[in-house]
């Protein structure tokens, strides 16, 4: 797998640590008025969201190796074929 971000790498990361820490911060606001359990869960949903956002910016990609078809010596192109 290699990657190619659309931003440098250093932005990319500097960008995650950034919305890690807004994230965690966001999650002391509304702990009061939520339940532990829930707001656990929409920090785990929110980190899930970062984390997907900073995956789509270093654009992951696969590299595959393709063989060209085999021949078997004959052009079938439309250029040699008598003309109908």
């Amino acid at each position: 797998m290699t990657l190619d971000p659309i931003f440098p790498f250093s932005w990319v990361l500097l960008l995650a640590v950034g919305a890690v820490g807004l994230t965690l911060l966001a999650h002391r606001l509304p702990g009061k008025r939520l339940g532990k359990f829930r707001n656990g869960t929409l920090t785990l949903f929110r980190l899930l969201a970062v984390l997907g956002i900073v995956t789509l910016l270093l654009r992951p990609s696969r590299e595959e190796s393709l063989t060209p078809p085999r021949s078997n010596g004959l052009c079938w192109s439309r250029s040699i074929l008598p003309a109908a």
